[in-house]
């Protein structure tokens, strides 16, 4: 398994995670240093520099993430064939495999053919609108 096909599937298996951290990050209190100034003490980093620098890093991930997400059950509503709701099924309501098939009428057989075709599509918008 390659690194895109791991960063794919962590997107969909932690969609609703990453939708929830989304909303709760939040950095208050964060104050910019004043670079314009001259230095009056040690030039030792700041604590709240190197907070915010991995907030940002991690916000940008989750983004990512989601966006991928997005937009591929963006592309299958559009399309209209089932895959939508395979994926609203599996991800964001965390059904097994098995129940899927059961609710979509189809087999677990073409719900594993319909996840590869998934998780293809899903790298092809990431190279597109570069999330990765």
């Amino acid at each position: 398994m390659t690194e895109k096909e791991r960063y794919i599937k962590q997107a969909f298996k932690h969609y609703n995670e990453n939708k929830k951290r989304l909303r709760e990050l939040s950095f208050d209190g964060v104050r910019g240093v004043d670079y314009s100034k001259a230095r009056t003490g040690k030039a030792t980093p700041q604590g709240n520099e190197t907070a915010l620098v991995r907030y940002l890093d991690e916000k940008r991930t989750i983004e990512k993430q989601v966006e991928i997400v997005d937009r591929v059950l963006w592309f299958y509503r559009l399309d209209g064939k089932g895959k939508d709701e395979y994926i609203t099924q599996r991800y964001l309501k965390g059904k097994k495999v098995f129940q899927v098939a059961m609710d979509l009428y189809i087999s677990d057989r073409t719900l594993l053919h319909w996840n590869k075709d998934i998780e293809a599509t899903a790298a092809r918008c990431a190279d597109l609108f570069n999330l990765w």
